[in-house]
């Protein structure tokens, strides 16, 4: 079996405010190594389940190599949008947050701060069924999601079935009940042995997701300016003050303008 993770900062248990993701604050490393802890913890419970699996991991937020659990396959640095292929089983969410303007969400967002919305094919994704979806392209399952409240409920409602532990109980957007860390990590470890022993015994019953192509990308951003400026784009739109329109047959082109566009929006903003 092949394993896919990608980690995320803002849904490891403890996080609630963005200041705790900024270098200049002086704690983001510590934060770092938080999410590794995570990470960790979800490997030992894969290896549980399946022995000779072979783990990807995809940096996101910084990761000290010489921290992490030596029994990853490989530790993938400095990719762009997820290196997907065929060759992958399943994939898992690690310290995931919710779509851009949650209720209750913590730390929520998709991409950043400045986007409000993402919409494919008319329906709102966050990164979550975005990098789903992608991955549903391969038919690569998503198994595994991990993050706040709100973040558990979303990923229910993508997925016709997938294992799920929540790290904190949303009340705000910098706001939640934390769960102890060391109680998170070892209900992580518990639920990624099960999700690999469960998709094992029938991995019909965690069904990629898939969407019909083409696919039509939709963008609001905070400010029209943003919008100006990413439709500049060969191929990318305005088709209102604040929205951005972008259509492809290949879902790869989608999540690629969607992280250009994303790039040159915010030039000049934080």
């Amino acid at each position: 079996m092949k394993v896919y993770i990608i980690p995320d900062l803002e849904g490891v248990a403890g996080v609630t405010q963005f200041r705790q993701n900024l270098k200049s604050m002086g704690i983001y490393e510590n934060m770092c190594k938080r999410m590794v802890n995570e990470i960790n913890v979800v490997i030992e419970g894969i290896k549980e389940g399946e022995e000779t699996a072979e783990i990807y991991v995809m940096e996101t937020h910084e990761i000290d190599d010489e921290i992490i659990s030596p029994k990853i396959t490989g530790l993938i640095r400095g990719a762009r949008i997820p290196l997907f292929d065929s060759s992958y089983d399943a994939l898992f969410f690690v310290g995931q947050h919710s779509k851009s303007q949650t209720e209750n969400g913590v730390l929520c967002h998709t991409g950043n701060a400045r986007i409000m919305k993402v919409k494919i094919n008319e329906i709102e994704y966050g990164e979550l069924g975005i990098g789903s979806i992608f991955a549903g392209t391969f038919d690569i399952s998503t198994i595994f999601v991990s993050g706040d409240s709100e973040c558990v409920k979303e990923a229910k409602k993508l997925f016709k079935r997938v294992i799920t532990v929540e790290s904190k109980i949303g009340i705000g957007m910098h706001s939640a009940i934390c769960f102890h860390p060391k109680n998170v990590l070892k209900e992580l470890k518990e639920k990624a042995k099960e999700a690999i022993i469960e998709y094992k015994k029938n991995p019909e019953s965690f069904p990629p997701l898939k969407i019909p192509s083409p696919y039509e990308l939709e963008i609001e951003w905070q400010y029209i300016e943003m919008a100006d400026r990413a439709s500049l784009i060969p191929g990318v739109k305005k088709i209102s003050k604040r929205i951005t329109y972008f259509k492809s047959e290949n879902f790869e082109d989608i999540y690629k303008c969607l992280a250009v566009q994303a790039q040159i929006a915010l030039a000049g903003y934080i």
